[in-house]
Formats: structure tokens, sequence, C-alpha cells
């Protein structure tokens, strides 16, 4: 199992185990991180799991150290006169131990999947539509959560 996780504007995959470099978070070592903005997830059962089914996911993990990036050295310089100007940046880390990727369907997939044909999906739809309103088997959102 994996997840694609957002933080620091950049994308990150990671599996539980998995020890990942993000931009500067705040937090101690030692101390728990949570990841709510996760992209998408790949189940054990090879599942891809996108969009509005990865809405109530979250990854969690560990901080494990803080640490700065390489020194980077920003040389501004023009010929023909006395214009130089050197800067140097370096860029905060925190490495994080992923520890668990939670995801929780609140429905069934197959209510999530618009239609395609489910058997499953259109025996409910015919035996709620034609017994409780008469819309002839036709499928509601209200139907439906």
């Amino acid at each position: 199992m994996y997840a694609v996780i957002r933080s620091g504007g950049k994308q990150y995959r990671v599996a539980p185990g998995e020890t990942i470099e993000v931009e500067l978070l705040e937090g101690q070592i030692g101390g728990q991180v949570t990841f709510e903005d996760v992209v998408a997830v790949r189940t054990d059962d090879k599942k891809m799991l996108a969009g509005a089914a990865t809405a109530n996911a979250k990854v969690t993990g560990k901080i494990v150290k803080q640490v700065s990036g390489p020194k980077v050295k920003v040389l501004k310089f023009k010929t023909g006169g006395q214009y130089k100007i050197q800067r140097g940046h370096r860029q905060g880390y925190t490495a994080v131990k992923v520890g668990y990727i939670h995801v929780c369907l609140r429905f069934p997939t197959w209510r999530l999947i618009r239609a395609g044909g489910h058997p499953q999906r259109d025996a409910t739809r015919r035996d709620k539509g034609s017994a409780s309103s008469g819309s002839a088997g036709r499928w509601s959102p209200a139907e439906a959560f």
C-alpha cells in the first residue's frame, strides 16, 4: 500500500515504514505529524483511490530529525563595473518516518462509482426505486448515501 501526499507545494509517494524529507514543518523531534492532503491511495488489493474517495484519508508519521540542506550560493555579477552580489541559502527540511495510511471509506466503493453497469449497484437501484418512490428505478443522490 502506498499514498501520494501533498506537503509544501510538492507531492510525495509514501509507504508505511519509509522516511521522507519534506520542507520544514513545525514540531519537535519524536512528535507526531499528520498529512491530511492525500491525493491518491493504492490499496493492497491493487485498487487506486483518488478524488472523493480520499477525502477522509490521512497519513501519520513521526518526526525523525530537523535538518538544513546543502548550501546554495547565488552570485549576481556584471562585467565592466563593480557590481557583484553573493548570497547563500540553506533550506530547512524535516525527516518524517511514515507510520500509517488511514483510509476511511464511509460508503461501499461501488456507490462512489458513477454509471457503468455494475450488477450489484443496478439491482439495489431497482429495488429502492420501485418500492420507495415512483422514479421507476432511477438513481438519486439521496439514496446513495
